[in-house]
């Protein structure tokens, strides 16, 4: 596979990544997993963020949701922005959303939680972005009202490394 002019997605299951290699395979951006649920780091998180700094590569990250209502999903997004500070990403900063448990909230109250934790992270000055996969934003999710709140939407076609 060609990864030239390719967003990697990365996060510790990719263990340690010579970054210096990614910019040389014409990677042109990567989001990274800063965390996930309540308060866990991604271990590689500051490493994956330095790699690209040190490279010149565009970032931004990502925050792996468990949260199931809007009070659970302002408390992770709290989280995530304490997380990035001291960081600069060029790419939005995330929630990425695909638990099955989320998708038995409904489209309405799934939809809440979501723009809930967007608009905490547009607060703190980042740009939000929902990641998630093809069949959650077109099956699960009142696509339209995301879109209208006018933040990003980004789907899994960032490829992982």
């Amino acid at each position: 596979m060609n990864m030239a002019n390719q967003v990697v997605d990365v996060s510790t299951f990719q263990q340690t990544i010579d970054w210096s290699q990614v910019k040389q395979d014409g990677i042109v951006g990567a989001m990274i997993r800063a965390g996930y649920g309540f308060g866990t780091v991604d271990n590689q998180y500051r490493v994956n963020v330095t790699g690209c700094e040190n490279n010149g590569i565009p970032y931004g990250m990502y925050h792996y949701s468990y949260a199931t209502n809007i009070e659970d999903a302002k408390k992770e997004a709290e989280f995530f922005i304490n997380n990035a500070k001291g960081t600069s990403p060029s790419y939005p900063l995330a929630m990425d959303v695909e638990e099955a448990s989320q998708a038995a909230m409904g489209k309405q109250a799934l939809t809440a939680m979501i723009l809930a934790f967007c608009d905490m992270v547009k607060a703190a000055g980042y740009q939000p972005m929902l990641y998630t996969n093809l069949n959650w934003a077109t099956i699960i999710l009142i696509c339209l009202k995301l879109i209208t709140q006018a933040f990003e939407f980004g789907l899994h076609n960032i490829i992982p490394l």
